[in-house]
């Protein structure tokens, strides 16, 4: 028995939310057939799959081998997210978990929940930080306050730590959670970020920023395992 780890079982849940990509078809199908076959990925109805079955220490130890080194090879797309082998293996790895990757997994778990929009990290970071650039009406063309109830969507934060943030438009609430704690500073500054990001974008008025009690990380490596783990609370309530 192979016992899985938070990251190697998000890995087997990523890969089978991924869907085919044109960009995977074509001239390098064989190749793309023998790599599959290596990493225990196979094909059905479309969309690639991990079967557990197949799922050995020789599977798991290939896609943490450092000499593979086809780290731009595209297995498939989750929503608007393209993923590769690296992202896969940045799962396995002791560094942060690849923004495709957590986008990926916020997109499967919004899959079946069409109100709530699953905000791209890099446009939550720019919301959540302030950037002047978010105020553009050429940032994210979307209508969010118009077309969905709920947004929740993970912020890279210096570029070392993901926090999550999850937002009830009708209730006009937020909700920021850090796997390290929440600092007034930045709690606040996030408070006034999206309250200005939400008036240039036509719902202006006050929000409120919601306490939600969550475990804390014990290391310095796990802030993506935790807003993974994390997400999961608001969307399903």
């Amino acid at each position: 028995m192979v016992w899985l780890s938070d990251r190697q079982r998000w890995s087997i849940a990523l890969s089978l939310g991924l869907t085919e990509d044109s960009r995977t078809q074509g001239k390098h199908l064989e190749e793309r057939r023998a790599l599959i076959t290596t990493h225990g990925l196979t094909r059905k109805e479309g969309r690639t799959i991990t079967t557990v079955a197949h799922l050995n220490c020789c599977h798991l130890a290939a896609l943490n081998c450092d000499s593979f080194t086809m780290s731009d090879y595209l297995v498939g797309v989750a929503g608007p997210n393209s993923i590769g082998i690296s992202s896969l293996k940045s799962l396995f790895d002791q560094t942060n978990i690849s923004d495709e990757v957590i986008d990926g997994l916020i997109y499967l778990q919004c899959e079946n929940f069409p109100h709530i929009y699953p905000i791209p990290s890099q446009i939550t970071g720019k919301i959540l930080d302030g950037s002047t650039r978010a105020q553009s009406a050429y940032f994210l063309k979307k209508n969010i306050f118009q077309m969905y109830e709920k947004l929740i969507g993970a912020c890279l934060e210096n570029g070392s730590h993901w926090t999550l943030f999850f937002c009830d438009i009708p209730k006009r609430t937020i909700v920021y959670m850090n796997s390290f704690d929440e600092s007034e500073v930045r709690k606040s500054a996030v408070l006034k970020n999206w309250s200005s990001f939400a008036s240039a974008r036509g719902c202006p008025g006050e929000w409120t920023l919601s306490h939600v009690s969550h475990p804390h990380q014990q290391d310095g490596n796990s802030c993506g395992v935790h807003v993974v783990m994390l997400l999961v609370c608001p969307i399903s309530h």
